[in-house]
């Protein structure tokens, strides 16, 4: 198969690379012999090595050697593995290697699905049984949606719901438009209550309607260590039961439905009393009030927080006023919020080791952030100083200077 032999090349270096070769005196003593060893003489266990490196993630950057593979399936990410059926099509005894491990069905990329989809998103949720599976959904339609896919994306979400109770990561990505057959789907998924999945990162511009039925799935979710919400109705995380959460990222830019900014931020972030690490990047339109009138309760404590993230403008002063964060190590923050770091910092008790202030050029620095506040750094402060580069709805920092 040309397609992958350059690929297997890879793996086969890869393995000998892993193990040795102590399996070439089992096959013959003579040197002569054992140069002209084939792939056919290889172990099972070495095949299986060589096919798992065969089918690895590219890191985001699909390799020229994998575009024919690619070609061959509809079931295909350059950020998950690659599709096994083209290696299980060779013979028999690669067939039977490859369905006999696990390990090879543990992820599944749909991209857009059909109706050409539904017989290998079946057959791959056959393969996978009763193991961890990573699912990956990105779905960027056009308003002219053929009909004829609609009762297809209902039959794909219905095999991935079967499997829902072993989902361990979801990645669920959309456009401003979906499929009217996929709100139904998602309705059913609510049902599910699954104690594997871990990780979930959905990146949606959509309306509440269909939020909201993506939400009422991940609300019965109890397992949950890991949230990348980058869409609207971020306050729909309110209704979270997963206290197992250690990270959660909200950005993106809503409806004001809120009174305050401060109202938000203790709906919202209250129920995870055990994060470890929070970014924020929101906003509102149009902006919603930085302050409120309502008598200021006892903070809320995060004890676990060790990193911290707020994007948006002039956050941490209400922030400051309603949370502490007494493990905190890691604050990244804006110039509009410098003026409120002290106050942040002595109310938290807490001792940085990293510190980044992003939007402000180095040299305006000592104007913008009152020194004597750095007692509550390390000896060892890694300090950053950060301009922004605004992209809708979320940004992308580069340094330009650091110490």
């Amino acid at each position: 198969m040309p397609s992958i032999s350059a690929s297997l090349r890879s793996g086969i270096r890869s393995s000998f690379s892993i193990f040795g070769r102590p399996w070439l005196k089992t096959i013959s003593a003579d040197k002569s012999s054992a140069s002209h060893i084939t792939i056919a003489d290889l172990p099972n266990e070495i095949l299986v090595q060589i096919f798992l490196f065969t089918t690895e993630p590219t890191n985001g950057i699909v390799d020229k050697i994998d575009h024919a593979l690619i070609s061959k399936t509809p079931i295909c990410s350059p950020k998950t593995m690659a599709s096994p059926f083209p290696l299980s099509q060779v013979c028999q005894l690669w067939r039977q290697i490859i369905l006999d491990t696990k390990a090879m069905w543990r992820s599944i990329a749909l991209s857009n699905p059909t109706i050409r989809h539904v017989h290998r998103v079946e057959l791959w949720m056959e393969r996978v049984k009763n193991h961890t599976i990573d699912i990956l959904i990105h779905l960027n339609y056009p308003h002219t949606f053929p009909s004829e896919h609609h009762d297809a994306i209902v039959q794909i979400f219905e095999f991935l719901g079967r499997r829902a109770t072993t989902w361990r990561s979801l990645e669920f990505g959309t456009s401003h438009f979906i499929p009217p057959p996929l709100i139904t789907s998602l309705r059913g998924l609510s049902t599910a209550n699954s104690s594997c999945l871990r990780r979930v990162t959905v990146s949606t511009p959509l309306l509440e309607r269909p939020v909201d039925e993506l939400w009422a799935f991940l609300h019965n979710i109890q397992s949950i260590e890991m949230l990348w919400w980058r869409g609207p109705h971020v306050y729909r995380a309110t209704r979270s039961s997963s206290s197992r959460l250690q990270f959660l990222e909200l950005s993106g830019i809503s409806k004001a439905i809120m009174p305050s900014i401060p109202t938000f931020l203790v709906n919202t972030l209250s129920p995870f009393a055990n994060i470890e690490e929070l970014f924020i990047n929101f906003q509102f339109e149009p902006p919603l009030p930085t302050s409120s009138q309502d008598e200021l309760p006892r903070p809320i404590v995060f004890r676990k927080l060790r990193r911290l993230t707020i994007g948006a403008e002039i956050w941490l002063k209400d922030f400051a006023e309603r949370f502490t964060a007494p493990a905190l190590q890691y604050l990244n923050v804006s110039s509009g919020d410098t003026l409120y770091v002290d106050n942040f910092l002595r109310r938290s008790r807490c001792v940085l080791t990293e510190f980044i202030m992003h939007s402000v050029p180095a040299y305006r620095f000592g104007d913008l952030f009152d020194l004597s506040v750095l007692h509550y750094f390390t000896a060892h402060l890694r300090l950053r100083l950060d301009y922004m580069i605004k992209i809708t709805p979320l940004f992308h920092i580069s340094p330009t200077f650091s110490t």
